[in-house]
């Protein structure tokens, strides 16, 4: 525990309280740091982000903050849209395009934003309900910027190998 917090914890204290600090951290096997519980506290608040400004499909369905999931990655705080988590209404669209997906408008509170890979602004990932995030997949937004994105479903088949 020590080798990843503790050089940050103990460098102000003299060489006693930082041996008592490190053998204290050591001693456990309990975190002393929960990060899940520290970005609930401190993280992005997606109803501060969001505008009020959110549509769904080609007859504009309207959608609010409650069709936002959050959960924790090891880069942050991701809000999923339409995952389907907690009982949430499942959208479908028969449409690609712009007009036949979402719509929203947030706020990304650059401001508060720390500097890191993605200093600035907000990262779009487009993928299946229930599958594996990977940041590597998707799109940076960067603040005060507008983005249409075009996506569609392409399906995959292989053929059985014959004897």
């Amino acid at each position: 525990m020590f080798e990843r917090f503790g050089s940050i914890i103990v460098d102000n204290f003299n060489d006693t309280v930082k041996q008592q600090i490190i053998d204290a951290l050591n001693a456990t096997n309990q975190p002393v740091f929960d990060a899940e519980e520290f970005m609930e506290a401190y993280g992005h608040d997606f109803n501060d982000m969001f505008l009020n400004y959110c549509r769904f499909g080609k007859r504009e369905s309207p959608c609010s903050v409650t069709d936002f999931h959050p959960f924790l990655t090891a880069n942050g705080r991701c809000f999923t849209f339409n995952s389907g988590e907690e009982d949430s209404r499942i959208r479908i669209s028969k449409r690609a395009g712009s007009f036949g997906g979402l719509s929203v408008m947030l706020d990304v509170q650059a401001q508060e934003n720390t500097v890191s890979e993605f200093s600035r602004g907000l990262r779009v990932i487009v993928h299946e309900q229930g599958t594996f995030v990977d940041i590597e997949d998707g799109f940076n937004v960067i603040p005060g910027s507008h983005t249409l994105v075009r996506i569609f479903a392409k399906k995959v088949r292989g053929l059985l190998k014959q004897d």
